[in-house]
């Protein structure tokens, strides 16, 4: 089986996410208060990032900002997708605690950035 290709892909997307000098996406325009209102809508992104579910074009470009993030504090990340990172991120760490243990398992298991990405998160 050649992995190349598939190798190819993934650093090409690498590239045009964190090559840029900012991210901005659709990301800066999903009304996030409307996401974390809506259980379904939540969840839906939810099992996106977790890869358990299928991802909206939004979903799959907030799993890819957040090892931007969580590793680099979100330096890279747009105002507008920086506010929405930290709201949410702020949201399921009250609101939904084991699904943020689940989220720091799966984006940092060694909890590397935890202390880092605190810091973000109250900045």
């Amino acid at each position: 089986m050649n992995l190349l290709p598939g190798i190819l892909v993934f650093n090409c997307l690498l590239i045009s996410v964190f090559g840029q000098n900012s991210i901005t996406s659709r990301l800066d325009k999903l009304d996030i208060n409307y996401v974390l209102s809506t259980g379904r809508i939540l969840d839906n992104y939810l099992k996106c990032i977790m890869d358990k579910g299928p991802c909206t074009v939004e979903g799959r470009e907030l799993k890819g900002a957040i090892p931007e993030a969580i590793i680099r504090g979100c330096k890279k990340c747009s105002e507008p997708t920086k506010k929405i990172v930290k709201k949410s991120a702020n949201y399921i760490i009250k609101n939904r605690p084991g699904v943020w243990t689940k989220l720091k398992k799966h984006f940092d298991p060694e909890e590397k950035y935890l202390e880092d990405f605190n810091k973000f998160l109250t900045s």
